[in-house]
């Protein structure tokens, strides 16, 4: 990557993004008021405080997963340009680096769930998340529906649920793709838009290398177009990825009128993580995606958790302190597992954390002694999935690279 140092804030800011992910999931599960943004499940009087609240920016994992697409919009594009038409090379090196942690996590995800499929059931029914931790994984648990997901749901289709496919409704229905509560690992249904949007990203940079300045102007119309879609937040961060490591991005952080434009940023996206405060600003942009009509658009939810995303990464560019601080080793090293964190929490969820809930479900603090069960099992098998899979998934992908054109004199 360009001058690593300048950018490496991106790795903390993608470990930061992670972890919302991580506190969403339980919330979700053993704090479902808070989760499910739902008041009418508030056992806990300080759950008021995060309910449709700005401190619910706190475990936003679903805007944290937008984040991840600008994020990758912008790494990539530093990954493709030094060979910008290494198209052949550059699709095998995605599929890779996403597909071997994908089957990875779904080979540890039947691990755990084989031995307790049902553990979460009866923990949803407890903690009263009955439509999310309660319906979530696969039931029944099949091989077939196992290698179904490896080879197709999970990664090249994704699944039937509006917002988890780029598939045109009538192929979804073609295809008879199962619902993502059926997966044996939610969060993969990430990886159907990562993988389109790398492949978006380089054709964008194959485009520059060919369109030259015009390419500008064909990545803004395609960006007008994407607007209500996840696909423009790639589009958004190869926009993006030249401002960052821009000579005049220090002159930038020293701004007074740039530090208040990121200070301004974290405050919309604390007001977007209330999901009520803007829902009536994000109208236009859901009415767009509606008239643009792609699979995958932006309902009003969808819509605000994008601005949150889009908000947070500007202040990431502009604030200077929030840069250091996302530069700080224990963020970077949140950073360096943020994949495999992702990627492997969900079984232990539904499996190890449930059962320690419906074990205490009389205790007090059931909640949270699950919690703390089931995050205590995640770190270590994160180091080792790390070490064990993704780490060699990267240095696969690596080795698949053609030489760099180099740079003109």
């Amino acid at each position: 990557m360009r001058d690593r140092e300048r950018v490496r804030f991106l790795d903390g800011l993608r470990g930061i993004a992670s972890v919302q992910v991580l506190l969403l999931h339980y919330c979700a599960a053993f704090f479902p008021a808070i989760g499910l943004l739902t008041p009418a499940l508030i056992r806990h009087g300080w759950e008021r405080l995060f309910v449709h609240s700005p401190l619910f920016l706190v475990v936003d994992g679903g805007a944290s997963v937008f984040l991840f697409f600008l994020i990758s919009g912008v790494a990539l594009t530093y990954s493709f340009e030094a060979r910008p038409f290494a198209i052949v090379s550059g699709v095998a090196r995605r599929v890779i680096r996403l597909g071997i942690p994908m089957i990875g996590s779904l080979i540890l995800a039947a691990a755990w769930l084989v031995p307790w499929p049902d553990a979460h059931i009866a923990a949803g029914r407890l903690s009263g998340s009955v439509n999310w931790l309660a319906i979530a994984g696969p039931w029944p648990i099949t091989a077939g529906g196992w290698l179904r997901e490896i080879f197709l749901s999970s990664f090249l289709t994704g699944h039937a649920d509006g917002w988890a496919t780029l598939l045109p409704a009538w192929l979804v229905h073609w295809l008879d793709l199962p619902g993502n509560a059926s997966s044996f690992n939610g969060p993969l249904w990430s990886l159907h838009c990562e993988f389109y949007g790398s492949l978006l990203v380089l054709a964008l940079v194959a485009c520059r290398s060919l369109a030259g300045r015009w390419h500008w102007v064909i990545s803004a119309c395609l960006l007008a177009i994407l607007a209500g879609n996840p696909m423009g937040l790639f589009v958004c961060g190869h926009m993006l990825a030249p401002v960052i490591v821009s000579p005049g991005r220090r002159r930038m952080l020293s701004s007074g009128v740039f530090r208040l434009a990121g200070v301004a940023a974290l405050v919309l996206a604390a007001m977007a993580a209330s999901y009520r405060l803007l829902a009536k600003p994000a109208a236009p942009l859901v009415w767009w995606a509606h008239q643009v009509g792609l699979p995958a658009s932006y309902d009003s939810f969808h819509a605000q958790a994008a601005i949150e995303a889009l908000m947070l990464f500007a202040a990431a560019i502009l604030l200077g302190p929030v840069q250091r601080f996302l530069s700080t080793a224990p963020v970077q090293w949140l950073g360096r597992y943020s994949f495999s964190l992702y990627l492997v929490h969900f079984p232990i969820l539904l499996t190890v954390a449930s059962i320690v809930f419906t074990a205490t479900a009389s205790w007090p603090a059931a909640s949270l002694w699950a919690s703390v069960a089931g995050i205590a099992v995640t770190l270590p098998v994160m180091w080792g999935f790390e070490r064990l899979v993704d780490a060699p998934a990267i240095t696969l992908s690596r080795r698949l690279r053609p030489p760099a054109i180099p740079e003109p004199t």
